[in-house]
């Protein structure tokens, strides 16, 4: 699936391989991403099964922990937004790619900050139910 393959780049050391992907690698390569799971796979954020079992936790934890995901949060989105901005310029065939996969990233990040803006104010409000009663409301 792969061959040595040559590099014009200075050496990274004396035990430095470079290898290519070969005509076999290309077959199993296109193979693979025909497969159809590579679209129908859901992945779930530890934060998320976190907070499946904040209830088991003190109020003080839930705050902290909520706290800690939004400067994360913010930290990432700040990150991509850079990444964002070094693709300007560039060209070839991984660029629009790689432009969509940042931008997803960031909205992503935006909405996950309001969503845990409304998951704080549930998780902690006075009302237990008020948490219950937002998120059907939502629905």
């Amino acid at each position: 699936m792969i061959s040595p393959g040559a590099d014009s780049s200075a050496a990274a050391g004396p035990d430095r391989q470079v290898f290519q992907i070969n005509r076999e690698g290309k077959q199993g390569l296109k193979r693979a991403l025909a497969n159809l799971d590579w679209s129908r796979h859901k992945t779930i954020s530890p934060f998320l099964t976190w907070l499946a079992l904040s209830t088991h936790a003190d109020r003080e934890v839930v705050a902290s922990m909520i706290q800690e995901r939004r400067k994360f949060l913010e930290k990432q989105m700040k990150r991509e937004k850079e990444t964002l901005k070094s693709f300007a310029g560039e060209v070839g065939e991984m660029i629009v790619p790689a432009i969509l996969i940042v931008e997803l990233t960031i909205q992503q990040f935006e909405l996950e900050l309001v969503w845990l803006q409304r998951a704080e104010n549930a998780c902690l409000g006075s009302d237990p139910r008020q948490a219950s009663d937002s998120v059907l409301l939502a629905s």
